[in-house]
């Protein structure tokens, strides 16, 4: 494989899981390694200063990207991918640009609600609040596609 895959090692961090469902449905060879989120090794702090997961790692040069975002956009536009099948139609450019955005503003609300355990009731009921913003701006995205997903050309990255 050209690449090695860092994540979660629950296999619950929705980050994480769009970056694995991307490379499968894409067929791109990689290793993967599971990390504990809640103690991660020293050596992975070294490749990735942030700690986030996920990380890809280009084997041969070595070269760490992460951010789940900036992984898929690189699957996409590095020249080594270009043999594999697209999951951002170039029609609808525009439109999964924005929806990635959506995307990631509604995992970090559902993120904020299951990591907040020290907030207060006022601040939890703000954040459900904003969950549930977030839901029914999907919900309404959603239903002004022609196909059962995010973009009218069906499956996608998105």
């Amino acid at each position: 494989p050209m690449l090695t895959l860092y994540r979660d090692n629950n296999g619950w961090c929705p980050f994480c899981e769009r970056v694995w469902v991307a490379l499968l449905v894409k067929g791109i060879p990689f290793d993967e390694r599971t990390l504990s989120l809640q103690k991660k090794p020293a050596w992975y702090l070294e490749k990735v200063p942030t700690g986030l997961v996920p990380s890809i790692e280009f084997v041969e040069s070595g070269e760490v990207v992460w951010e789940s975002k900036d992984i898929l956009m690189r699957l996409e536009n590095d020249p080594r991918f270009s043999s594999y099948p697209s999951l951002l139609p170039v029609a609808e450019l525009t439109r999964a640009t924005m929806l990635l955005d959506e995307c990631d503003l509604l995992t970090k609300s559902i993120a904020g609600i299951l990591y907040g355990s020290n907030a207060t009731s006022a601040e939890l009921a703000a954040k459900m609040q904003g969950f549930e913003d977030a839901m029914t701006k999907m919900e309404k995205l959603l239903s002004e596609s022609s196909s059962p997903f995010f973009l009218d050309s069906g499956c996608s990255m998105v």
